[in-house]
């Protein structure tokens, strides 16, 4: 399939490739999927962060990774219901009291400062997540997921918009030729130097999660990928020598 060759447009202090992100934030030192735990992850160095989100009810996109939120099915209760739970268990335990929040928390708070990358753990969201993102850059967005409806509807609702597909199995890897998207966002032990120039020569990018090691990240950053998702936030950044409190050199 043709694709349009992209360049990040992260942020403009971002040195060379590749990307530094948290994975679902510094969710090692932060409880993950919080705006606390993406706010750390800057205050590390990363570019940007990874996140999950899922559909309640009442449509309202939240930043979760399971399909349950404190034995509640996030697609069949209501965002109050949740956030009531939520509060009654001190669940996320972050300075300020969050608990479960939402897409348009994130939007507001960091799509004009780091590169955020949307996972889509549901297909049926695309209309949600275009309304969240109306009005705000699109040029450090990256919508993702594992199934290609998801990444089908997205593409449909918003031709621009970049979109990566997450491939945890080598017997898929071969499914890239046929689907709609700019980005591989590989597991770890799936990237060699081969596939990122197959999808280099492609038009493509690669991403990377799950690289937790420090030989592990060296190795990717050889190999020329172009962004790496870790939950070591503190080690990506070191590994890859970048600079620490992004936040606030972007004067937040």
């Amino acid at each position: 399939m043709p694709r349009t060759p992209i360049e990040f447009e992260t942020l403009t202090l971002t040195e060379a490739p590749p990307l530094a992100l948290g994975h679902r934030g510094a969710r090692l030192q932060a409880p993950e999927n919080t705006l606390t735990s993406f706010e750390l992850a800057l205050q590390h160095g990363c570019d940007g962060f990874e996140c999950d989100l899922r559909l309640t009810a009442d449509g309202r996109a939240v930043l979760c990774h399971d399909a349950e939120f404190l034995g509640l099915s996030v697609e069949h209760s209501d965002y109050a219901s949740l956030l009531a739970k939520g509060r009654e268990n001190g669940r996320n335990r972050a300075p300020d009291g969050e608990v479960l929040p939402r897409l348009e928390d994130l939007i507001s708070r960091f799509a004009s400062r780091a590169f955020v990358n949307l996972e889509l753990k549901i297909a049926g969201m695309a209309e949600v997540v275009m309304n969240a993102l109306r009005g705000c850059g699109r040029e450090r967005i990256l919508v993702s997921s594992f199934l290609p409806q998801a990444l089908a509807e997205v593409r449909r609702c918003d031709p621009s918009l970049v979109l990566g597909w997450i491939c945890d199995e080598r017997s898929q890897l071969h499914n890239w030729a046929q689907i709609d998207c700019e980005v591989l966002i590989a597991h770890c032990p799936l990237v060699n130097p081969e596939l990122v120039e197959t999808i280099h020569s492609d038009d493509g990018r690669v991403l990377v999660w799950a690289a937790e090691q420090e030989k592990e990240i060296r190795e990717l950053a050889e190999m020329g990928v172009d962004g790496i998702i870790s939950a070591h936030t503190e080690l990506l950044v070191r590994t890859l020598k970048r600079p620490k409190a992004r936040a606030a050199a972007l004067g937040r």
